[in-house]
């Protein structure tokens, strides 16, 4: 007996219908034969029986219909009740590896506003949770075959999920696909990490400080990287080594870390940390009793306004709103068949907040 080791995977059925859903989309409402059990079995690499079952679903839910001596169709009239008489593109979201997105701000925002973007340009977004996001081939297939006009996908990189290669593949295989926040693939949207890493830079030179600590986030994620790498190269440009002056140092350390400089009398003249970096360093700041406006200047990304209202400091603010209003535009001229550059590079904003003034959370 053939053993069909994949069979232990929740996903085998799913697998079956993402087939046949690709069979329906291209069939573009037409009444189209679809290919034996056996064939299907052989292709997928499961049991005839598995594929049996789900098809019998599929043709109880209307998908299909069979003819008795012909063979099994897809049903032209599910497929026309399906579109709801809507005339308009359906465009995929998809963050990260599609398990991620509920755990940071910025996806929820990006992927937020993204939608909402989609819906008033009179289309409709279609949020897309992966069934086995580690598989890039079923990932792969999953996506053309979800009947999707056009896709959309923030943070490729999220996961270790070959993104970037997936974007490009759909691309070739005709699903127009924009990726937010990739550093390569095709085609992508990026704020401008490399000249807001050199502002950065500036902001803090401007006041005399030199002695900075980073959070090991800005070494490890893509477009955080080229922020950090920018930054050194203008340190250095300004006479001063990064390797002499700056401490490199873990997320889940940095706190530690500062404590223990703190009591050996040393005080950083600056923080450039991410998200989450500012609640767990804010009060060993406040217990040795260090002026945050004076002896070290704090950096965090904008949108910690939300938890921490009263910081004051050196804001990096990302463009959400542009960045999903940049990707929605860009999708839809994919699908028109219109040519949109490779990179879209937009300004990320370095701003001072000296006061706790009203500043937008873009």
């Amino acid at each position: 007996m053939t053993k069909h080791p994949r069979e232990n995977w929740k996903s085998v059925g799913q697998r079956v219908r993402f087939e046949i859903m690709g069979i329906i989309t291209k069939s573009q409402g037409g009444c189209v034969k679809i290919p034996s059990a056996q064939k299907l079995a052989d292709k997928l690499g499961i049991s005839r029986m598995s594929v049996v079952a789900e098809l019998k679903k599929l043709a109880q839910e209307g998908y299909l219909i069979g003819k008795t001596g012909s063979g099994t169709y897809t049903n032209p009239e599910k497929i026309r009740s399906m579109r709801h008489n809507f005339s308009g593109k359906v465009i995929g979201i998809i963050v990260g590896d599609s398990r991620g997105y509920v755990s940071e701000y910025t996806n929820w925002v990006l992927q937020s506003r993204v939608g909402m973007k989609i819906l008033q340009t009179g289309n409709l977004p279609r949020l897309l949770t992966l069934s086995d996001p580690l598989n890039t081939e079923l990932s792969e297939q999953e996506l053309l075959s979800a009947g999707l006009d056009g896709l959309i996908w923030i943070f490729p990189f999220q996961s270790d999920l070959p993104g970037a290669f997936l974007t490009d593949r759909l691309n070739r295989n005709h699903l127009p696909t924009v990726s937010l926040f990739a550093m390569e693939g095709t085609p992508r949207i990026v704020p401008d990490a490399e000249s807001s890493g050199r502002e950065l830079c500036r902001r803090f030179l401007a006041e005399g400080r030199k002695k900075l600590l980073w959070d090991h986030f800005f070494a490890s994620d893509p477009f955080l990287k080229v922020q950090f790498r920018s930054a050194a190269e203008c340190f250095k440009e300004n006479g001063f080594a990064a390797e002499k002056y700056w401490d490199l140092v873990r997320n889940e350390e940095l706190s530690l870390f500062l404590e223990r400089q703190l009591q050996s009398g040393i005080v950083p003249d600056g923080i450039i940390c991410h998200t989450f970096a500012y609640g767990s360093i804010r009060p060993v700041l406040e217990k040795y009793g260090i002026d945050t406006q004076n002896q070290c200047r704090i950096s965090i990304l904008g949108h910690d306004l939300i938890r921490h209202p009263d910081f004051c400091g050196i804001l990096r603010r990302e463009p959400h709103r542009q960045l999903a209003d940049t990707a929605v535009e860009l999708v839809l001229k994919m699908i028109a068949g219109e040519p949109v550059p490779d990179v879209t590079t937009l300004p990320l904003d370095i701003i001072e907040r000296l006061h706790q003034e009203n500043i937008e959370v873009k």
